[in-house]
């Protein structure tokens, strides 16, 4: 009767160490082998055409051989050269899209601060602690998107400095804001 008791837990045992092997093991999809059956049907037809060109080309004369080269060559380097300005165009436009959108959430920010402390005593309608929260809070969900690793993390070094002494902070520079705005600057 012991050894009765004693086996099914060894074959427990044994059964769950075969399903961690077979959990760890690395996992083929049915999509990732075609793909690859794919790729090599399309490599071994590549390598027949380029032997069937080559055949073929080494039958005809040399000066046919000589234009049908410089034809085909014209014509890779030209396609070459349209995909490679195509890829660049295209990325220049993304460039100067997210330029456009770091613009704007720099622009709305500045001026959310020169309301805040800048035409403060000029303005009667200078923004409430909850409209500056709300000002700081959509910078941060801005530039958190729009903004580069570096810019994230300077903004976070500051608004932790900020959190840390918030009234030295604000008080000096706003003093800073008044003194360069007295002196025109």
């Amino acid at each position: 009767m012991n050894d009765h008791s004693i086996s099914p837990s060894l074959s427990d045992a044994s059964t769950s160490n075969q399903s961690n092997n077979i959990e760890n093991a690395p996992k083929f999809s049915v999509k990732t082998l075609l793909v690859a059956i794919f790729l090599i049907l399309s490599l071994f037809i590549i390598i027949y055409f380029i032997y069937y060109i080559i055949s073929a080309a080494a039958s005809l004369p040399k000066e046919i051989l000589a234009v049908i080269i410089t034809v085909f060559g014209t014509a890779i380097v030209s396609l070459t050269t349209l995909v490679v300005t195509k890829i660049y165009e295209r990325k220049k436009e993304e460039e100067k899209s997210i330029r456009e959108k770091k613009i704007e959430v720099y622009s709305n920010f500045v001026k959310g601060i020169f309301n805040t402390f800048l035409f403060a005593d000029q303005n009667d309608d200078k923004p409430s602690e909850k409209d500056q929260k709300k000002i700081l809070q959509n910078f941060t969900t801005d530039i958190i998107m729009w903004g580069s690793d570096d810019v994230i993390s300077n903004w976070n070094k500051f608004r932790n400095f900020v959190v840390e002494q918030p009234s030295n902070v604000v008080e000096n520079n706003v003093e800073l804001i008044k003194s360069q705005k007295d002196k025109n600057f």
